[in-house]
């Protein structure tokens, strides 16, 4: 029997197309691999990451639709991004440890591109509490890295140490990615919590503030996982997919935003594995 490698993204909706299970649909399906979804809210925005309302989706939908997926797809990744809501988080928790998916990646959006925060204390500890156990690798800003572990970052010491932290405390795998205060260089760290630790100094790469930038770059690396990479050759691949997105998409506009991504600037053939099932 054959199969297509899976990502199951739980996460908002997002009207425009930019973010969200959206954004995520888009980019597993551009890279060849098969994309499903499980939405916790419906958020109202614009291109520009203007946030007009949000909708929560009723915890016990939410519930079902992860049944549905978890049982009859199977996917060979889980890919978690904004969730605002503790008994949400608390819902998904609950779906984890029930079917004990292969590989968790989760973008946690504590803050958008455009600076808004979307996380208060109470989802932050949950999302500590009840998500960090079942995640393989988490991806975030330095921003979000400076509110989970209260250190300030100002060097590039400081960003390392960051990771280190958030790695050792959590037992996962950490993504840190921002631009240093030191030398404005953007980096993207690595960290295991065996002490393995990558550094990408992206220096001469420009990331502009494009809304769903987050959510894309996460989805590529749960993309890359469900096709077989090991976690160092998922993040530079999606690294370098994110800069084709970026490059592909500048000035081209969509709705009032001066720049969009391209998500699909050179779609993959699906991939066909064997099914291990």
């Amino acid at each position: 029997m054959k199969r297509y490698p899976t990502v199951f993204s739980m996460g908002a909706s997002d009207c425009v197309g930019s973010a969200g299970v959206q954004a995520d649909i888009k980019t597993v399906s551009s890279l060849g691999a098969y994309a499903c979804a499980a939405t916790t809210s419906v958020v109202v925005q614009n291109t520009e990451g203007g946030i007009e309302n949000l909708h929560l989706v009723p915890t016990d939908f939410i519930k079902k639709q992860i049944k549905v997926v978890m049982e009859d797809i199977r996917p060979d990744v889980v890919k978690i991004g904004f969730v605002n809501d503790v008994n949400i988080i608390k819902t998904i928790a609950e779906g984890l440890r029930k079917y004990h998916p292969r590989f968790v990646v989760f973008d946690p959006v504590i803050f958008t591109v455009e600076g808004i925060r979307m996380l208060e204390k109470d989802a932050i500890k949950a999302i500590q509490d009840e998500l960090f156990h079942f995640t393989n690798l988490i991806t975030m800003t330095l921003e979000e890295a400076e509110i989970l572990t209260n250190i300030k970052v100002s060097t590039m010491e400081k960003m390392r140490e960051t990771a280190q932290n958030l790695a050792q405390m959590s037992n996962m795998t950490i993504l840190l990615r921002g631009h240093c205060p030191e030398n404005n260089h953007r980096y993207h760290i690595l960290r295991l919590p065996n002490d393995e630790e990558w550094i990408y100094d992206l220096e001469d790469l420009s990331f502009p503030h494009i809304h769903g930038i987050g959510s894309t770059f996460s989805a590529a690396v749960a993309a890359f996982i469900a096709l077989g990479k090991t976690f160092k050759e998922a993040i530079e691949e999606a690294q370098e997919y994110i800069i084709n997105v970026i490059i592909s998409g500048k000035n081209i506009r969509i709705g009032h935003s001066g720049n969009s991504l391209c998500h699909t600037f050179n779609p993959k053939k699906m991939v066909v594995i064997d099914s291990t099932f």
